[in-house]
């Protein structure tokens, strides 16, 4: 730490901070880990001698400044690594474990990862990858799911996690540059491979106090929180940092993301906030009748819009309405937050369920301005629309490898690619992905609003709308939707009457295809490159 006269203290912002402070300070709160072999505890004291112990054992396995993987679901023992890889110098890697085995091979090269830690049932999929990669250790965390053991490639040495921590010497965690890389997360891949985005021991720091802060989701010490988006997936929204960092008891959900399991857990633990996508609380919904989510004060749902329907049904089930975030991997992932504002305290519910339709306000430490093609800021009037484009100590400025650098702007701005209007409370409201918007007759069309609409009609549980190129028009809209009741699909002519009293005529799709389940991405959004080619565009 440097010391300079007459200025503050510059104690570097590292993830060692916040473990440092939870072991001091709460030693004797928790972190429970779900498993299918039952739930696993650790104190934050506890949780300090882990850490300690793993940064001990890398010595034999990594030199610093290396990268190491996890190919892992969300349990103690990738909290573990969570810390223990960065605080101890290194980079860990989260790999999405719902990543083609060619999307795993082709990120694991990119970061040139040589130490790998997987959960047993995950083994196959590692060894799958191993031999085309640099491996040289592979570590393997026992998770309770009674999986068999796979072989390894030739020239990979396998490791027991527990054999390989367990006796290991108790390193030291400090962290003495701030800017150094701690994390790299791929993003999701929609669009191609996916691509890297490396964060700071600074940024993630900072992230973890805006997760804390009053005006954004607010994780206090009294908060029993639960990420259910998973830990390799952007920074689990901040909640594993934030919830050590401030003694918050935390509660990992492990490898079953079903909605009964979540409902259990939710009311077993007492969670009191938690975060996911729209189709978890979709999952979820059916399964909360009778069980006791009193304790629940806020439940985050982020990465696609949140349903109307869905959110109104979750309020009078749970007794709280589903408050939605905007971000991405490139944002750490919190951007902006749709907290009620004071101004809609007193409203009637119609300006509340229009509030809620939007994104709310960048959270403080984020600057947000939605631009047209020609780079000027569009005015807040909720219809002139734009490209999101957003800057902070948190936002990427650049991909591993120096990949789709066209995805920042000359001054120092992300191009989300989403389409956004601002309406006069500077509210922002995504209205497609610019690659999802369908232009109809020389006018766009939102697929994202046609899709709220017909999840709204009761016959339809799911809709994802794409555009098909169409001779006259350009293109023109196409519904998948999903039925709510398998025995009674929704009624095209149903549906078109329905949206003609919510949206321009030509806005309505001439085509409905009803499926049994609309694909979704490794991060849980709906897949509509997979749609587009069974239309054969």
């Amino acid at each position: 730490m440097t010391v300079t006269p007459d200025l503050m203290g510059d104690l570097p912002l590292g993830l060692d901070l916040l473990l440092r402070r939870a072991a001091r300070h709460f030693p004797d709160k928790q972190v429970r880990s779900a498993s299918p072999a039952g739930t696993a505890v650790a104190t934050y004291a506890e949780l300090d001698e882990r850490v300690g112990r793993l940064a001990g054992s890398l010595a034999d396995l990594s030199a610093p400044g290396d990268r190491v993987a996890s190919l892992c679901w969300s349990t103690l023992e990738h909290l573990d690594l969570y810390f223990g890889v960065p605080c101890s110098g290194r980079v860990l890697h989260t790999l999405n474990p719902r990543f083609r085995p060619d999307q795993i091979v082709a990120v694991l090269q990119e970061a040139g990862d040589r130490v790998l830690f997987v959960h047993r049932s995950l083994v196959p999929l590692a060894a799958a990858v191993a031999e085309r990669t640099a491996l040289d250790h592979v570590i393997v965390i026992d998770d309770g799911t009674g999986a068999p053991e796979a072989d390894l490639p030739d020239g990979v040495a396998a490791h027991r996690y527990d054999e390989l921590v367990g006796g290991a010497p108790i390193a030291p965690l400090v962290v003495t540059d701030e800017r150094a890389p701690a994390v790299i997360c791929h993003t999701g891949g929609t669009t191609g491979m996916p691509k890297g985005v490396q964060y700071s021991h600074r940024s993630l720091v900072l992230h973890a106090m805006a997760t804390t802060a009053a005006g954004a989701i607010g994780i206090a010490e009294r908060d029993v929180a639960a990420p259910i988006v998973p830990l390799f997936h952007a920074n689990a929204v901040g909640f594993a940092h934030a919830a050590v960092g401030c003694g918050a008891t935390l509660v990992l959900p492990g490898p079953d993301l079903s909605g009964p399991a979540l409902a259990a857990l939710l009311e077993a633990e007492r969670v009191t906030v938690t975060c996911g996508v729209p189709t978890i609380w979709s999952s979820v919904l059916p399964h909360v009748a009778g069980r006791d989510l009193s304790a629940l004060r806020m439940v985050i749902s982020g990465a696609s819009a949140v349903p109307p329907s869905l959110s109104r049904a979750f309020e009078e089930a749970v007794g709280v309405p589903l408050t939605q975030i905007w971000g991405m991997t490139e944002t750490s992932p919190l951007g902006t937050i749709a907290v009620l504002p004071s101004s809609l305290v007193d409203a009637d519910d119609e300006a509340v369920a229009g509030f809620r339709l939007t994104v709310g306000s960048p959270v403080l430490g984020v600057e947000a301005r939605v631009v047209d093609d020609e780079g000027v800021e569009v005015p807040p009037d909720a219809t002139a629309s734009g490209e999101l484009q957003v800057r902070g100590p948190w936002v990427a400025t650049g991909y591993v490898a120096g990949r789709s650098p066209e995805s920042f702007t000359p001054d120092g701005w992300l191009r989300t690619g989403d389409v956004a209007t601002v309406d006069p409370s500077r509210s922002i409201r995504i209205v497609d992905r610019i690659k999802d918007v369908i232009k109809s007759g020389g006018e766009w069309i939102s697929s994202i609003e046609l899709e709220l609409h017909l999840m709204a009609h009761p016959s339809v549980a799911e809709a994802a709308v794409v555009g098909v190129d169409d001779e006259r028009w350009g293109e023109r809209p196409v519904a998948f939707l999903v039925a709510s009741d398998p025995t009674s699909p929704p009624n095209p002519e149903e549906l078109r009457s329905h949206l003609a009293e919510l949206v321009p005529s030509w806005w309505v799709p001439d085509r409905y295809e009803v499926i049994d389940e609309v694909p979704k991405t490794s991060v849980g959004k709906f897949a509509k490159a997979e749609l587009r080619e069974r239309l054969g565009t």
